[in-house]
């Protein structure tokens, strides 16, 4: 029992990286190209624009649009990404994430990870 809680903790070490730092690009489906790189860790991942802006890929779509943050994750806002000057600032505000935001949601993921592992290793504690 604990050779395996112990193999299982080292497994998840081996995978615990940051993200690849280099740029990457994405075509979305109107031609336009965006310019990211990604961020994060086992916790939590995303991916950012050099302006600092917050990306999800939406599947349905088949393009990067804006992240928010719902229910203790990121979500698309279905509003497509552009390298385009928004409008107004207004807009731009409406759906960009902070930096407080994101350390918020990091935490929550990190211990929602520990609260797993510690289900884990209880459950193999326990008399079967």
């Amino acid at each position: 029992m604990k050779l395996l809680l112990i193999i299982t903790f080292l497994g998840q070490l081996l995978f615990a990286a940051p993200a690849y730092q280099g740029k990457r690009t994405f075509t979305q489906p109107n031609g336009e190209v965006i310019t990211y790189h990604l961020q994060g860790d086992q916790y939590l991942h995303w991916m950012e624009k050099d302006d600092g802006e917050i990306m999800v890929y939406n599947q349905q779509k088949k393009q990067m649009e804006s992240a928010v943050i719902q229910n203790g994750e990121l979500k698309s806002s279905g509003r497509a990404v552009s390298t385009l000057q928004r409008s107004t600032k207004a807009s731009s505000q409406q759906t960009k994430i902070s930096r407080k935001d994101l350390e918020a949601l990091y935490k929550l993921q990190r211990e929602e990870y520990s609260n797993r592992l510690k289900k884990l290793s209880d459950h193999h504690k326990k008399p079967h």
